[in-house]
């Protein structure tokens, strides 16, 4: 057995982080009512939570998902919040 290495690359690639746009709950990349609906039949039981994207509806940052966060995501929609109190503790 001979190993004949003329030439050898490495290379070191960043893991990816997948990045969260809080509030987009749907997964369609904008934060709107439609997502604050989603995430409000969530908190009430109404659907299971496979139906959208937990992390992205924890907004409050109190690590459950809750009417609160829909309730933020609805103002945020609507222009009256410009970031989420979870986006204030990163």
């Amino acid at each position: 057995f001979e190993l004949n290495v003329d030439y050898v690359e490495v290379t070191s690639a960043e893991p990816s982080v997948p990045t969260v746009l809080h509030g987009d709950v749907n997964g369609d990349g904008e934060v709107d009512i439609a997502d604050a609906i989603l995430t409000l039949r969530y908190a009430m039981g109404l659907i299971a939570d496979d139906a959208l994207d937990l992390v992205a509806a924890e907004v409050d940052g109190d690590g459950n998902v809750t009417v609160s966060d829909a309730l933020l995501i609805l103002r945020r929609s609507m222009d009256l919040i410009s970031e989420f109190p979870v986006e204030q503790q990163d």
